[in-house]
């Protein structure tokens, strides 16, 4: 997978990318706060705590791009890296978003963890329709399971279940289709201060699968 982790960078473009990603930041968790303020109950101003890693998107050779072919479906892995020197450490409300690929779906809204990342989560969608197939373009899951986001130097991977159209373009990278370019993003809390982090979600539509 691509990494699309923010750089400070020279150009207009790479001041309006970071922007939409900041946006995006900012956005996501007011929907976690918000979300936490119902569920747990106003709380005491943020205290001062440790740092607060930026999760970011593996680099390709940590992480390949999910191969699916036309027509065809199942399960696909979303990763986060912690770059940082120190854990990435959740003690209030997780909260994630992912949007599928032009050409695909969600077939489901179950977010799993995998490799102990932590789990606990409860999704929605878009995507019922009466009489046809769970086919969603964008998933929002919630998690107050406490602990280890991403290990200081780690990868924390959950998977969900997709589809590919079968008029997909064949061998073709489907592309990121969240706004900045990205696939998902992740909000944790620690000492009611917000973490979060941006990452790829991208399919690969090879025949060759």
């Amino acid at each position: 997978m691509t990494d699309v982790r923010v750089a400070v960078g020279t150009s207009v473009a790479d001041a309006q990318r970071a922007r939409r990603v900041r946006r995006a930041g900012r956005r996501c968790a007011a929907v976690l706060l918000a979300c936490s303020a119902v569920v747990l109950g106003a709380g005491p101003a943020p205290a001062a705590g440790p740092s607060i890693p930026m999760l970011t998107a593996p680099s390709e050779t940590e992480q390949s791009i999910p191969v699916m072919a036309p027509g065809t479906s199942g399960p696909v892995t979303v990763a986060f890296k912690n770059p940082s020197l120190v854990n990435a450490v959740n003690d209030g409300r997780l909260y994630m978003e992912l949007w599928a690929p032009w050409a695909t779906r969600f077939t489901d809204v179950s977010l799993t963890p995998v490799d102990g990342a932590l789990g606990g989560w409860t999704c929605s969608g878009d995507g019922v329709v009466e009489g046809r197939p769970y086919e969603s373009t964008i998933l929002r899951c919630l998690s107050s399971e406490k602990g280890v986001v991403a290990p200081a130097g780690g990868i924390a991977r959950w998977r969900v279940n997709m589809k590919v159209y079968g008029d997909a373009p064949a061998d073709r990278v489907l592309p990121n289709a969240g706004e900045g370019g990205y696939g998902a993003v992740l909000i944790y809390t620690r000492n009611e201060r917000s973490g979060w982090g941006i990452t790829d979600l991208k399919i690969s539509s090879s025949r060759s699968s």
